[in-house]
C-alpha cells in the first residue's frame, strides 16, 4: 500500500462479454506493490486464449511508473492477434498516458466516453 493513497490494489474478477470480449475490473493502487498481481492476472487470461482483454481502469485510485511499466511490458510480450486496451481511464490519469505515448500502444478510452461497438477494432476484434 503507498503511504497516503488508497488501498493496496486488487487485481479484480473479469467476465467475458457474449461479444467475446474479456473485461479486468482492477481496484485500489497500480503500483510497485501491486502491479506484479495485476500483470499475473492478466497474463493468465492472456495464455488461456482470450484474443482481447480490456482493462476497466474505473476502480483505480492511482497509477504510478511501475504500474505503466507492467502494461506496457505485457503489451509487448503480446503475440500477434492478441490486444489490451485500457477502458474508462479516469481524468486524472489521462495526462500520464498521453506524456507516455500509451495512445501508440493500446486502445484508451477516457472515463464516461462510449466504447465503440463490436467489429471496431483493427483485425475484427470486438470492442471494450
Amino acid at each position: 500500500m503507498s503511504a497516503g493513497r488508497g488501498a493496496a490494489g486488487d487485481a479484480g474478477g473479469s467476465a467475458t462479454r457474449p461479444d467475446g470480449l474479456t473485461v479486468l475490473h482492477p481496484t485500489g493502487d497500480l503500483d510497485a506493490l501491486t502491479a506484479p498481481g495485476l500483470r499475473r492476472r492478466l497474463v493468465e487470461l492472456l495464455d488461456a486464449g482470450a484474443p482481447f482483454v480490456a482493462i476497466d481502469m474505473g476502480g483505480v485510485g492511482f497509477l504510478d511508473s511501475a504500474g505503466l511499466s507492467m502494461l506496457v511490458g505485457v503489451h509487448r510480450s503480446l503475440p500477434a492477434g492478441q490486444r489490451i486496451a485500457l477502458a474508462n481511464v479516469p481524468r486524472r490519469m489521462q495526462r500520464a498516458l498521453q506524456i507516455a505515448a500509451v495512445e501508440t500502444l493500446f486502445l484508451v478510452h477516457e472515463e464516461g466516453d462510449p466504447w465503440p461497438g463490436p467489429g471496431a477494432l483493427p483485425g475484427g476484434h470486438p470492442s471494450p
